[in-house]
């Protein structure tokens, strides 16, 4: 099962987020993108990186600006590679 697929095997993302998808992944670690796009990169809904942001339950920091939050491409695939388990970070 690849990243795009739920549980049930069926397809959770749109045809447009697969696009963004792509996109986000030849972004340079400096690169900033906001939160719906740091959401399409990992699989979850922005709401959730808004909870962990607020709740402090995963370690994922961000820039803010204003009420917005902003997040460097090499801090989500950092964060992606200390979620991996059983294979190389």
């Amino acid at each position: 099962m690849d990243a795009s697929q739920s549980d049930s095997g069926k397809s959770n993302r749109s045809a447009q987020d697969c696009i963004r998808l792509r996109a986000l992944c030849s972004l340079p670690d400096e690169a900033v993108v906001c939160r719906i796009d740091a959401a399409i990169f990992l699989g979850v809904k922005p709401q959730t990186l808004a909870a962990w942001e607020s709740t402090k339950r995963q370690s994922l920091p961000c820039i803010k600006i204003g009420h917005y939050a902003k997040y460097r491409m090499g801090t989500l695939r950092a964060f992606v590679a200390r979620q991996t388990s059983g294979g190389r970070p």
